[in-house]
């Protein structure tokens, strides 16, 4: 359990969920900073646009992933979850 806890961990690092309007370095900067998931951000601004960027390609880091650009909240989250399980 403890294995399949560590794998899944490590695969959600590899891809992000973005507000529309961050770059991925700012978003980690604002989300450090406010002590904030992007579960309250959304609470807080039920509107905002999201994005899914790369975390870790060699020269595309923070670039979004495309058609994962400009959607809801939900709809980048369960594309994020379905990017990460494509991968393994």
């Amino acid at each position: 359990m403890r294995l399949l806890r560590k794998y899944i961990r490590e695969s959600l690092l590899q891809e992000y969920v973005v507000p529309m309007g961050f770059s991925l370095s700012s978003w980690k900067a604002h989300k450090k900073k406010h002590k904030i998931s992007n579960a309250d951000y959304n609470r807080e601004h039920p509107g905002k646009k999201w994005k899914v960027v790369h975390g870790h390609k060699q020269g595309k880091v923070g670039k979004p992933l495309p058609g994962l650009n400009k959607v809801s909240y939900s709809k980048a989250s369960k594309a994020h979850s379905a990017v990460v399980m494509s991968k393994k």
